[in-house]
């Protein structure tokens, strides 16, 4: 007598669970090349990814699953330790809270703000060429950021302090007079301290 050959379509759904499955009697091989699995059948494995001996960074972070060709896992939450790279190699992990030598260059490029009302949240150090009589002003202040302004004030425009901007009593009129200025700042959270130079040659 012949046996017929059991095809998938002769199991009903739920009838093999995994406990009819021995240990690692499924091996590669047994799995179709470029076999699409849904994403929706991922889902519940990846509630018990930390069990299986992937690597963690900081504190736990919950995974997600992109969509289309940008399909990644990826954590939604920032962790409080990251790898780190050197060139194109992973070369161990660093902690964002503990003191870090630096190697390469730290830098970011010159924020250019006309208006005179600085955003610390868009960059440290900034470049602003008035078109007008301004308040000197910071917004989205931070604790503890400081920088440089270069201020071109060629058209000796007015130059007012915004009540979170401390300076001495004659920077307003110094870098009032036409000509380009250093102005320095330090913040503590609410207000902005200022420092300028004299005029640049």
């Amino acid at each position: 007598m012949a046996l017929t050959q059991i095809k998938s379509s002769n199991i009903a759904d739920g009838t093999v669970v995994a406990a009819d499955i021995a240990d690692d009697s499924i091996t590669n091989a047994d799995i179709k090349s470029d076999a699409a699995i849904a994403t929706t059948k991922l889902s519940g494995a990846l509630t018990g990814i930390a069990s299986h001996g992937l690597p963690t960074f900081g504190t736990a972070a919950a995974l997600a699953v992109g969509t289309g060709a940008s399909q990644v896992v990826q954590m939604t939450t920032a962790p409080a330790k990251l790898p780190a790279v050197d060139g194109s190699n992973l070369t161990g992990i660093v902690s964002l809270t503990a003191d870090q030598s630096w190697t390469g260059s730290q830098r970011a490029t010159l924020v250019v703000d006309n208006d005179g009302s600085f955003d610390m949240n868009l960059g440290q150090n900034f470049k602003c060429t008035p078109s007008g009589n301004f308040a000197l002003t910071f917004t989205n202040h931070a604790n503890g950021q400081s920088g440089f302004i270069i201020l071109i004030n060629s058209g000796g425009h007015t130059v007012s302090l915004h009540a979170n901007s401390k300076a001495d009593a004659n920077l307003a009129t110094v870098v009032s007079t036409a000509g380009t200025y250093i102005l320095s700042y330090i913040g503590d959270g609410t207000n902005a301290y200022l420092t300028n130079s004299a005029i640049m040659a």
